[in-house]
């Protein structure tokens, strides 16, 4: 599947250089409990890794080329590109 230049999701509009496509979320690297990943970015000491939302908001974050990604599954993007269809 390619990737489309932006997708909206939850509201909101994301562009090709904030989300990258994956097969499944990882875990949170941050997190002690088995909380899944939305993002892939740098954290505080400038090193990456995978957040969940609640560290994703409270690193400071970015999201952009050398910043930071929204993690979407391939099944997502089926599902909003299914949505869009419909709302055509």
């Amino acid at each position: 599947m390619e990737k489309p230049n932006e997708i909206e999701f939850e509201g909101k509009t994301y562009s090709r250089n904030e989300f990258a496509l994956r097969g499944s979320l990882p875990n949170c690297d941050i997190c002690v409990r088995n909380t899944r990943a939305r993002y892939d970015a740098k954290y505080m000491g400038g090193s990456w890794a995978f957040m969940c939302r609640n560290h994703f908001k409270c690193s400071g974050a970015k999201l952009g080329l050398g910043l930071g990604q929204l993690l979407i599954t391939y099944n997502e993007l089926k599902e909003i590109s299914k949505d869009e269809k419909d709302n055509s």
